[in-house]
């Protein structure tokens, strides 16, 4: 690991959805697709004692072909029409309502956040859809593990999908982590930009069992190597040190 004695200064966007600074060197632990924030890693990597804890019980074989997302109503702000009409400003909400009695796919809000009003949040808690929290050891049971942005990119959802023995599964977005551009789309993971192509996914490994049991391990091999704790360590060293380096005067 890579060792430097930095003295610098530097500013950080915390939040899950920071500013686009175009001319200043701001840092974030995420972005929008060409947005030029400098990415540290996400918190979860800390909040998680970077996975370290992090067993899958199941493995690939013995899972169930499903697909399962659990999440928040975060996304956007949730109003009266989003639960009675279409909500396809709000992926989470859209895609709750069009897997609901789906046999192929499980997709769940489990905390009403983000609603305009009492009321709202009521209805999403009484809506078909709503769960409430289901645990990780439960999730595990499905080979696929979808990813769904809400304010941002699932920051331990990503991870903790890769590291599994299940296949991540990961919808449209165009929000960025540190790690993004080193992952590759059906080698790491699986890409879905509607909500037939989950089915297909998944009706895929369905017809063909083990079809996608490489993308599984090629991304739990990605993670190990390039998400440890000493990995992630050396990148945040190294990319303080060359800020350091340009900027200090």
């Amino acid at each position: 690991h890579s060792r430097h004695d930095v003295s610098t200064v530097l500013a950080i966007d915390v939040g899950d959805l920071p500013r686009h600074y175009e001319e200043t060197p701001i840092f974030a632990f995420q972005k929008k697709a060409g947005h030029r924030n400098i990415l540290l890693p996400d918190p979860d990597f800390y909040n998680w004692l970077w996975y370290q804890r992090f067993v899958d019980p199941y493995t690939y074989e013995g899972k169930d072909v499903r697909a399962i997302f659990v999440g928040s109503s975060s996304g956007g702000i949730v109003r009266r029409d989003d639960l009675e009409g279409a909500a396809q400003g709000i992926p989470r909400i859209h895609l709750a309502k069009v897997f609901h009695g789906n046999p192929l796919v499980d997709f769940k809000i489990a905390d009403a956040t983000q609603c305009d009003s009492e009321e709202t949040k009521r209805l999403l808690q009484q809506s078909e859809f709503f769960s409430g929290r289901i645990d990780w050891p439960e999730q595990l049971r499905k080979r696929f593990l979808l990813s769904v942005d809400g304010n941002g990119a699932t920051c331990s959802r990503m991870v903790l999908g890769l590291l599994s023995n299940s296949v991540l599964i990961k919808y449209r977005s165009d929000s960025e982590l540190f790690y993004f551009p080193a992952l590759n789309v059906g080698e790491h993971y699986l890409d879905a930009q509607r909500s037939e192509e989950i089915e297909e996914i998944v009706r895929s490994e369905l017809e063909n069992p083990g079809r996608f049991r490489a993308v599984a391990e090629a991304g739990t091999k990605f993670t190990k190597r390039h998400l440890s704790q000493g990995s992630v360590l050396s990148y945040t060293a190294e990319l303080i040190a060359a800020y350091s380096k340009i900027f200090r005067y």
